[in-house]
């Protein structure tokens, strides 16, 4: 086992390996289309919760509002 953790499974060694700034992905697109895609994506956060917002304040309304935002 040269070069390997000892008492580290081999899916755990594997991530060792990649440096944690290595692992973040980057979004933008080539072309300077990140910004755009990044705008367009807060702009639709923003009107999701504001929706979320509107619904009724009950159980139901609640709970649909928590799962809208989950997914959104």
């Amino acid at each position: 086992m040269q070069g390997q953790e000892r008492g580290v499974p081999s899916a755990a060694r594997a991530s060792l390996v990649v440096r944690p700034a290595e692992r973040r992905r980057d979004w933008r697109l080539e072309g300077g289309q990140g910004l755009e895609i990044q705008d367009r994506a807060f702009q639709f956060a923003v009107r999701v919760v504001k929706l979320a917002n509107r619904l009724p304040r009950t159980v139901a309304g609640i709970e649909v509002g928590r799962q809208l935002v989950r997914a959104a």
